[in-house]
């Protein structure tokens, strides 16, 4: 498993580089470095002990990962706007991907580029190819112009939809400020290759495309049916809190529950109230129950065939494949986030040893699940939602393991939120600031309640939207109930408490203090 953390390693620390170095002399100096290393071997310079087998080990794993690294940054600059052709305007035609945020005076959305052609003289005189530059998605806004009747005059613009719109656009850029939000990691992390806005003009219109991938159809019908499900939660007739919750659970719109993120920080819930690694996890699990379900009873009903075929090793494939679905289908539904990406790929090594027939030591999961959301998601290391979540799950495995095993099992259970509280401190401090004293009390109780009670009926209400939309709104007004009587509960708490807040500026030396402070109340005693 540390070959893996290795290259993992490697590549995560591709991100921190000022500049990124040139592949092919890096490849150079790597094979040199070999070269050099081989013949030492044959002159038998040197003598391979236990010890330098592994140091040569990792470093060659480390110096895998940073060529990976080094790859994966320099395609994500080739799809970047460059820097000549900024405030220039361009014809782009692409699709809606996912909602679109609609606020009095401004939409705001995510377009995938099909084409795009430069409208300016100089530029164009000099670039003549139509897909130039091969930009990717495309972060626009569409400010609101109004007439002197005071009428907007843009047209709707929903989910899935194909458009053709004059843009001006820049490169990824956010603030300078020390300690600040890094918005151009944001952009650049989330896969958009500029930023911009749409100009009016005649030529905004909607097209169809005729020549479309597979890929790109199934992406257009998930954010039409994301955007058909967000339509029917606002016209049911719910509490604009259970709105917002049922939303955010359902298909990964959080953008509502604005209004209460504050008091879901200070008591530690906000991974219960949007969809996370945990519930991706727990619609994995619910999957995986079903297979094994319908598992069984295709069993029996196969022995009751005449011939006597072994039908177990065709059938025990259907609860890591159901499992794996699910997971994949409610990903899908949230839009396909990071934090999804990542929690799917976790889900897929799972399933992939449970299909093998193999028992793989929670570790080596860990290993690489870490190693396959590098491969895919080189820039993950950058996003606080990364370094929660893979820290909340070292410090359970960390607190849960062998050595842990004796003792009361249900107080185990209880002080794992210490643990957490413990082990997720350093990370909360570096990336937030502040940390929530509230949340291991708060978790005891909002944690089975979300998971068994208001996830269930949000999922139960989604499948039937699809069948029998009057049910869905029974079981959306059941969920509501559930969030309203939680949110009641955690109201009786202290108002303007639960956060501890730093006084001083977030340094290596303090950061280290909290690392080793967490570590020193998670390790075994003695």
């Amino acid at each position: 498993m540390t070959y893996l953390v290795t290259i993992a390693l490697g590549i995560f620390a591709v991100s921190i580089f000022p500049a990124l170095p040139s592949l092919t002399l890096y490849i150079l100096v790597v094979m040199g470095l070999g070269a050099v290393y081989c013949a030492l071997v044959k002159w038998r310079a040197v003598v391979l002990d236990t010890v330098s087998k592994i140091i040569i080990g990792h470093g060659f794993c480390l110096a895998l990962g940073l060529g990976w690294g080094i790859f994966s940054g320099h395609q994500i600059l080739v799809h970047q706007l460059p820097e000549s052709l900024e405030k220039q305007q361009f014809l782009v035609r692409g699709s809606v991907v996912g909602l679109v945020d609609k606020q009095p005076d401004r939409w705001r959305f995510k377009l995938a580029v099909e084409s795009i052609r430069s409208l300016d003289k100089k530029v164009t005189s000099i670039t003549s190819t139509y897909d130039l530059p091969p930009l990717k998605h495309l972060l626009l806004s569409w400010y609101a112009y109004k007439s002197e009747h005071s009428i907007d005059h843009r047209p709707q613009i929903h989910a899935g939809d194909h458009w053709q719109l004059l843009v001006r656009l820049r490169r990824p850029r956010g603030m300078l400020n020390p300690g600040g939000f890094d918005y151009q990691a944001w952009l650049i992390q989330q896969g958009y290759s500029a930023t911009g806005y749409i100009v009016a003009s005649s030529l905004n219109e909607p097209i169809e495309i005729d020549s479309r991938s597979m890929g790109g159809a199934l992406r257009d019908a998930i954010s039409r049916l994301r955007a058909h499900i967000h339509g029917a939660i606002k016209g049911s007739q719910l509490s604009e809190l259970g709105q917002a919750v049922i939303t955010a659970l359902t298909i990964g719109d959080k953008s509502d529950l604005s209004r209460w993120w504050n008091d879901l920080v200070r008591w530690g819930i906000v991974h219960l109230m949007v969809i996370s690694g945990l519930h991706v996890g727990l619609v994995a699990s619910l999957g995986f129950y079903l297979g094994l379900f319908i598992n069984r009873g295709l069993l029996l009903l196969l022995n009751t065939l005449p011939n006597k075929l072994d039908y177990a090793p065709l059938t025990r494939a259907l609860p890591p494949l159901f499992g794996f679905m699910a997971a994949f289908a409610y990903s899908a539904l949230a839009g396909f986030s990071l934090p999804t990406q990542r929690a799917m790929i976790a889900v897929g090594v799972v399933m992939l040893a449970k299909l093998a027939y193999r028992k793989l030591p929670v570790q080596v999961v860990f290993g690489w699940a870490l190693l396959l959301i590098a491969v895919s998601q080189p820039l993950a290391v950058l996003s606080a939602s990364f370094w929660l979540s893979f820290c909340a799950v070292a410090t359970l495995l960390l607190w849960f393991s062998p050595w842990l095993s004796r003792g009361n099992q249900w107080r185990r259970l209880v002080t794992a939120q210490l643990a957490l509280l413990s082990g997720l401190a350093a990370v909360g401090i570096l990336f937030m600031g502040h940390l929530s004293w509230l949340g291991p009390v708060v978790n005891l109780i909002a944690v089975p309640w979300v998971s068994v009670v208001t996830v269930p009926l949000c999922l139960m209400a989604m499948m039937m939207f699809l069948m029998v939309p009057s049910l869905a709104d029974s079981l959306w007004l059941i969920a509501d109930w559930s969030v309203n009587a939680l949110w009641y509960l955690l109201q009786r708490l202290p108002a303007e408490s639960g956060l501890i807040y730093l006084p001083l500026p977030v340094s290596a030396v303090f950061f280290s203090f909290f690392f080793f402070s967490a570590l020193a109340v998670l390790i075994p005693r003695g």
